[in-house]
């Protein structure tokens, strides 16, 4: 599986590409900022795009903002070249609540070829935003205090134990909803359930109860730990998708299930048996199991690797 379409949706409101020259309405609908191959070549660059869109009457009240494919082609791609230009400008997007960055496909390029990005910048200069996201290596995060911040999505196909401990050090006292990814160690990934362990004591961010650790080749040590955690009885919606969950971790979610407060159980692209299935099955629509996989001679694979 790799990432093959763009957000249709963020944080509440529909993302539609903006392309210069035809209208948009600023007040429905995210933009999503791109430059092709077809663009690139012609010396277009995300930059110019951003003033493109800055030049519409009423930019200035824009609150969704999305970084589709920047300038550059397959490995040359960096969420600096939006960066840059979104930093310089900050005054110019006043009321920006809600940024995505990253919205590349693999087609655009593959999540691992993104080069890692400095994320310090953006968040010191728009550390009042509601939401956050980003696809792609991460080199820093720095220390933030990100007050307003209730939905933080990070969509990484490498993430580190430093990437992991500056995450969980973000003073976000609103944050509701946290999205990580774990990836592969073949792309750098190298943290375990136990660097976890801040995170599930439930000290970090009082107001979360909606946690989605996705993606991750230790899928079953995160179950068991999360369901034996001071977080799990608080938590809403507990995602656990397109990783590497089997029998082992679902026994375990399996048990606690019952007296959770659980609305969403996702288990996504999973390796669970039929007969574990079944036994889900009594949750209804509570649990969701799509896309079963089956463990091959060379092991158990995550959806989205390189």
């Amino acid at each position: 599986m790799t990432i093959n379409a763009h957000l249709t949706e963020f944080f509440g409101k529909p993302v539609r590409d903006f392309k210069p020259g035809e209208s948009f309405d600023l007040q429905a609908f995210a933009p999503r900022l791109s430059v092709d191959y077809d663009a690139y070549s012609e010396g277009v660059t995300w930059a110019r795009r951003l003033e493109e869109l800055l030049a519409l009457p009423g930019a200035g009240d824009v609150t969704h903002l999305v970084a589709g494919s920047y300038e550059g082609h397959e490995g040359d791609m960096n969420a600096a070249m939006a960066i840059g230009p979104l930093v310089e400008r900050r005054a110019a997007l006043p009321k920006l609540e809600a940024l995505f960055l990253g919205d590349i496909t693999f087609e655009e390029t593959e999540i691992s070829w993104i080069e890692p990005q400095d994320a310090e910048p953006i968040l010191k200069a728009y550390s009042d935003l509601r939401a956050f996201g980003l696809r792609g290596r991460v080199s820093n995060f720095g220390a933030q205090s990100l007050p307003r911040l209730e939905r933080l999505i990070l969509e990484n196909t490498g993430l580190t134990k430093d990437n992991l401990a500056q995450i969980l050090a973000f003073e976000a006292p609103a944050l509701v909803d946290l999205e990580i990814w774990t990836g592969s160690e073949n792309y750098g990934a190298d943290t375990s359930v136990e660097d976890l362990a801040p995170l599930l004591s439930g000290e970090l961010f009082p107001k979360l109860n909606r946690l989605r650790l996705k993606d991750s080749e230790y899928a079953d040590e995160i179950a068991k730990a999360v369901v034996k955690s001071p977080i799990f009885s608080r938590l809403k919606t507990l995602d656990l998708s397109m990783g590497t969950l089997g029998d082992e971790g679902a026994a375990a979610l399996l048990e606690a299930l019952p007296g959770a407060n659980l609305k969403l159980l996702d288990l996504s692209h999973h390796y669970m048996s039929d007969a574990m299935m079944e036994k889900f099955a009594a949750f209804g629509p509570r649990v969701v199991m799509a896309d079963q996989q089956k463990e091959e001679d060379y092991g158990r694979y995550i959806a989205v690797a390189e």
